[in-house]
């Protein structure tokens, strides 16, 4: 089926472009601190259960937040962006811009008023996954969210033609790539595109980060996380842990 095709392409693409784990399909919903199996073929992330609830752990004293909204478009690697065309001398602040694509498989994606929440994984939390293990109660296969994207408002496009296009109006400053700017627009018009998510106001989080516990030792993906616009958000834990990958 041709939602399966935009899921693979979309899943070996978005971690490359995000620096983040892709949740498909894209408008599910998770919390930090739940745990459970992820599937690196679907993209699907089945909940066994939430650190906070099963281990005595409280959120307050564990979760930090950035309450900084994130805005990024951003589009799958055989697209090209072209004529840009402002409309600043008629409605101010407004423009548009196509986008083509030249692959069989492509998406656009915006990110809107997203924000970012991860966990202090200090030794409270390393105690009790101990404790968890040695009653038997924790899967060395468990992945944590350690980090997610909150976003309010989910908006994606997907073609598997070539020679699709999509056509988006609204601000100018949401119209160029990579900004952080308030941004906001709508598909004006498109040509082969097969479908839409365009979803808002329903709490969604299309990209996490995983942590995982297994031979005694906690380990999270990296120390920075990648967020839109080039900037980098440091992550304060005190604690260390051991990072390599497997």
């Amino acid at each position: 089926m041709g939602s399966n095709k935009i899921r693979k392409f979309y899943l070996s693409e978005i971690k490359n472009q995000i620096g983040a784990t892709p949740i498909w399909p894209i408008n599910s919903a998770y919390q930090l601190g739940d745990y459970g199996y992820y599937s690196n073929r679907t993209g699907h992330f089945s909940v066994r259960g939430n650190i906070f609830e099963d281990f005595n752990l409280e959120p307050t004293e564990h979760v930090n937040r950035n309450h900084t909204k994130l805005y990024s478009l951003f589009s799958s690697s055989n697209a090209i962006r072209n004529n840009f065309q402002s409309n600043v001398s008629v409605t101010p602040n407004e423009g548009s811009l196509d986008i083509q694509f030249e692959g069989d498989k492509s998406y656009v994606f915006h990110l809107f008023k997203a924000e970012v929440a991860y966990l202090s994984l200090n030794d409270r939390v390393r105690e009790q996954l101990k404790k968890a293990a040695a009653e038997k109660k924790w899967d060395h296969r468990y992945r944590i969210i350690e980090l997610v994207y909150e976003c309010p408002d989910v908006r994606f496009s997907f073609s598997l033609s070539k020679s699709s296009s999509i056509k988006l109006a609204g601000k100018v400053d949401s119209l160029l790539p990579m900004t952080n700017a308030n941004i906001n627009y709508k598909i004006e018009s498109s040509s082969f595109m097969e479908g839409n998510f365009w979803i808002e106001n329903s709490f969604s989080t299309p990209f996490v980060k995983f942590a995982s516990f297994k031979r005694r030792e906690l380990k999270i993906q990296d120390e920075k996380v990648w967020l839109m616009g080039d900037w980098y958000l440091e992550k304060d834990d005190s604690s260390s842990f051991d990072e390599d990958e497997d």
